[in-house]
């Protein structure tokens, strides 16, 4: 009986039956909510120190419902969607508009949409210093972009993205 009085004390309990795994999942969870805020929140990753490949200013505009797209530095207008028509642009460029206003910036500082090496295509606001990483919303998208840097790269002789 002296042996079985023994193993009783080395058994777990019923409480650290449950604590244990607990404590090992929420651990678990922790780091992979830091390791995720890091690299997708904060953006701690190294290649927002590369220089871009292709840059230009661009300015948008609300003429009557219609988006105009305008070259930040020239004026020259570069495009013009309609109503219900380029959705996801409206859209990227009334969130940072919308935080400009909430600051109190300029509404005539052009946007500027730069093109990385690594094929990242971010529209930033000088103003507020927000940006908008287009290619990690697909393609087409970014596509919706990507037009207004070839057009000034064939301008300019610079290779595109």
């Amino acid at each position: 009986m002296a042996s079985s009085d023994n193993d009783e004390h080395l058994k777990a309990g019923p409480i650290s039956k449950v604590i244990m795994p607990v404590t090992a999942l929420g651990l678990i969870l922790m780091l992979t909510v830091y390791v995720l805020y890091t690299e997708l929140v904060l953006g701690t990753t190294g290649t927002d120190f590369q220089p871009p490949v292709a840059e230009r200013a661009l300015s948008f505009h609300d003429v009557d419902g219609e988006i105009v797209v305008r070259d930040g530095r020239t004026g020259e207008e570069l495009a013009r969607a309609g109503e219900g028509e380029e959705s996801f642009m409206r859209q990227t460029v009334r969130q940072l508009a919308q935080s400009r206003v909430r600051t109190g910036g300029s509404e005539e500082v052009p946007f500027i949409l730069k093109g990385r090496a690594d094929g990242r295509l971010i529209l930033e606001d000088p103003v507020t210093g927000q940006g908008v990483d287009l290619a990690a919303f697909g393609e087409d998208n970014a596509g919706a972009f990507v037009r207004f840097l070839d057009t000034e790269d064939e301008e300019n002789g610079v290779e595109g993205p």
